[in-house]
């Protein structure tokens, strides 16, 4: 059960029953964010999600592609959320709920999919309606292992996350979690600014999620995001993530130019007070949404005598 008493340590506040007092629907739910925040373990958090998100990428090259921009990892999770079928215009009218992608790239993510071998023909189109594809069972066991490793980061918040981790095996489970997962990220979009530097130039950019997950796990001197000098190879980077040395040339001077980063050396940069900022708050947003996905998750499936 989730921890009730708001100045419990090891809990973050939340019950798995209703969640009132702290909902995403609520008109400010920064204040929320800011709490996850300044929690003592939110370092450890992001850290550790963005940790465990790199060696995933770097054992499944699947995986890894679907990490590459925040589109792709839309349009996976909304596959995920479809346990009825995948259709064309389900992957549509999920994605245009973020501003993500656009009509055109949602299709286009679909067929990206099937080349992934993580969606296959279920139904061929009938007369009136949209074809329909499966999840294949590589994609839940690897969707599975990503939202083990982003709940057991949650987990250092609030450990009853773990829990939900713990029976992700459960077919209707898993189906459950990811769906309301996906309408705690819709009910925040309200609330994002859909011109937040840091996203556009790191979290739609290829490879750009990944790139700032090596500079999230980076510690020195206590502050989250670290405040002093990242160690930085560019061609390293390139390497990594399968991507062009210019490419990552482009994106750190796209990001010099948009304030977020100070670089006066080639193998060092600091991040500014506006990048940690925006990074605080985006995945402070990240954990609000997972604990909140679970506790609803645990309320939806607890036996009818359980729940209130």
């Amino acid at each position: 059960m989730f921890d009730q008493s708001p100045d419990c340590r090891s809990g973050f506040g939340f019950t798995s029953s209703g969640l009132s007092s702290c909902d995403l629907s609520e008109p400010t739910p920064e204040l929320l964010y800011q709490r996850m925040a300044d929690h003592a373990a939110f370092p450890d958090a992001v850290r550790a999600m963005a940790a465990g998100c790199l060696e995933l990428s770097a054992s499944d090259r699947a995986i890894d592609g679907i990490f590459k921009d925040a589109g792709r990892y839309i349009a996976a999770a909304s596959a995920a959320a479809m346990s009825s079928g995948v259709t064309l215009a389900g992957i549509k009218r999920l994605c245009a709920k973020f501003g993500m992608l656009s009509p055109g790239r949602a299709g286009a993510m679909l067929l990206y999919l099937r080349y992934l071998g993580y969606i296959s023909l279920w139904r061929e189109r009938p007369t009136r309606g949209s074809a329909r594809y499966r999840l294949a069972p590589t994609f839940k066991a690897a969707w599975q292992a990503h939202l083990c490793v982003a709940l057991h980061a949650a987990g250092l918040i609030e450990p009853a996350a773990c829990q939900v981790a713990a029976r992700l095996d459960e077919p209707a489970f898993f189906d459950c979690f990811c769906r309301l997962q996906l309408d705690c990220l819709a009910e925040s979009m309200p609330h994002w600014d859909p011109d937040m530097a840091f996203a556009r130039v790191f979290l739609n950019r290829h490879a750009g999620t990944q790139i700032g997950w090596t500079l999230l796990v980076q510690q020195g001197d206590g502050a989250f995001p670290y405040s002093g000098p990242l160690e930085v190879c560019k061609a390293a980077l390139a390497r990594r993530f399968g991507v062009s040395l210019m490419h990552v040339k482009r994106l750190f001077a796209h990001a010099k130019r948009e304030g977020l980063i100070r670089q006066d050396d080639e193998h060092q940069l600091f991040l500014t007070e506006l990048a940690r900022d925006q990074i605080r708050f985006l995945y402070a947003g990240q954990l609000v949404q997972l604990l909140m996905a679970s506790a609803r998750t645990l309320a939806a499936m607890a036996p009818p005598s359980e729940r209130r």
